[in-house]
């Protein structure tokens, strides 16, 4: 998450919480990335719990878990434009912006 390993899902919570920048970008396996806008993805997420039935964004106390980090979270990933494969424009979305090709 934004260049950051993540170690277990206590963690990937917290940093998920935690993000304050613009954009928030996971990057997959099989060299696939997701880029949200930051506060529109907030934003959106209490009408798509709504319409899928989910109670709760987390399980309760997630958040207040200790992630159980290792001690050196010196490792970064270091994500580049190297690491994205896109196949076509159709393939490329920005999610939580409006584009006019939609």
């Amino acid at each position: 998450v934004n260049g950051v390993k993540v170690h277990n899902l206590a963690h990937l919570a917290r940093l998920v919480e935690q993000c304050d920048s613009d954009y928030i970008r996971f990057d997959l396996e099989w060299k696939k990335v997701i880029v949200l806008h930051t506060s529109s993805g907030r934003a959106a997420t209490p009408d798509i719990l709504s319409i899928n039935c989910i109670p709760a964004a987390a399980s309760q106390g997630l958040l207040e878990e200790d992630p159980q980090l290792p001690a050196d979270l010196t490792l970064l990933c270091q994500p580049s434009m190297a690491d994205s494969e896109i196949v076509g424009d159709d393939e490329a979305v920005a999610v939580g912006e409006r584009q006019a090709r939609l």
